[in-house]
């Protein structure tokens, strides 16, 4: 087996020379006019009333670590005792 090798197809390089289209039956269909087709603009911007979220992914269920929060909380309290000790730490004066 060759590297590279195998395939043998026509790159067309120029999407203009396009003239149609070939369906999944082989059977090849010209392409519509550009004047042929016509864009309408909707007729109400509602949403559908079933319409509840339009992302295709079903929601993540918020877990709750307890085990991260007690960490956290540990944390808070070890930086909250560091702070009380500095601060006492700078209310001792040497003699006089």
């Amino acid at each position: 087996m060759e590297c590279g090798g195998g395939i043998q197809e026509e790159v067309n390089p120029d999407p203009s020379s396009i003239t149609s289209l070939s369906d999944t039956t082989g059977e090849e269909q010209p392409l519509p006019n550009a004047g042929e087709i016509e864009a309408r603009p909707a007729a109400t911007s509602e949403k559908p009333a079933d319409f509840a979220n339009a992302s295709p992914f079903p929601h993540r269920q918020e877990e709750v670590d307890v085990i991260a929060t007690m960490v956290l909380g540990v944390a808070a309290l070890a930086i909250v005792a560091f702070l009380a000790s500095m601060l006492g730490l700078l209310q001792i004066h040497g003699p006089r």
